[in-house]
């Protein structure tokens, strides 16, 4: 199954994250393609944790991400909802998401700069 949803960059450029979760058997793990590894931890972490805590499952199968544009903590809630629609078996209900997600499972807006001095 792959799940697609559009988000924003820090500069307002759009940016697109695509998320592959294969319909077999497969060992679980967390890869986010064109990163460094300890990005891919950290966000991993951040992200299974606010699932959890937010009463979602995690699965436990392979995910890969992918994310064009460059990744920042304002693109949690667009990958994390991306993967658990994935995991589902369904695509994204939303066209775009922008904002980050709390190790308890909750949703923080992050406002959309206004201009290259809000970055």
């Amino acid at each position: 199954m792959i799940s697609r949803i559009d988000t924003t960059n820090p500069n307002g450029t759009p940016a697109s994250i695509a998320v592959h979760i294969p319909a077999g058997a497969s060992l679980p793990g967390f890869d986010i393609v064109g990163i460094p590894l300890g990005q891919v931890r950290n966000v991993r972490d951040r992200l299974r944790a606010a699932a959890i805590n937010g009463g979602h499952p995690w699965p436990l199968r392979r995910v890969t991400v992918q994310v064009t544009g460059t990744l920042w903590s304002g693109m949690d809630a667009a990958i994390m909802g991306a993967v658990l629609a994935c995991a589902r078996g369904e695509h994204c209900p939303v066209d775009a998401i922008t904002g980050g997600v709390t190790l308890a499972g909750g949703w923080i807006p992050v406002p959309a700069p206004s201009g290259p001095n809000d970055l």
